[in-house]
């Protein structure tokens, strides 16, 4: 994978972060074509930026902590 293809990925995870549409760690990894430990690692990658990202059991989604905007 490039480094745009990565980056790409990055933003889409955090797009569905931001909409709370991600479902859990394999229907997020479904929507981005990649498997479960590839969409932590994009997670640890946006954390590494400053975002505080948790789980909602109730929602079934990912979600923002904090005031969080990504950028590259």
């Amino acid at each position: 994978m490039s480094y745009f293809e990565f980056i790409d990925r990055v933003k889409r995870t955090d797009y569905f972060i931001r909409t709370q549409a991600t479902g859990n760690a394999v229907e997020l990894g479904q929507k981005l074509g990649v498997c479960r430990r590839t969409v932590f690692e994009y997670m640890a990658c946006i954390k590494g930026k400053g975002a505080e990202i948790a789980y909602s059991k109730s929602k079934k989604t990912y979600y923002y902590k904090n005031d969080f905007m990504l950028n590259f």
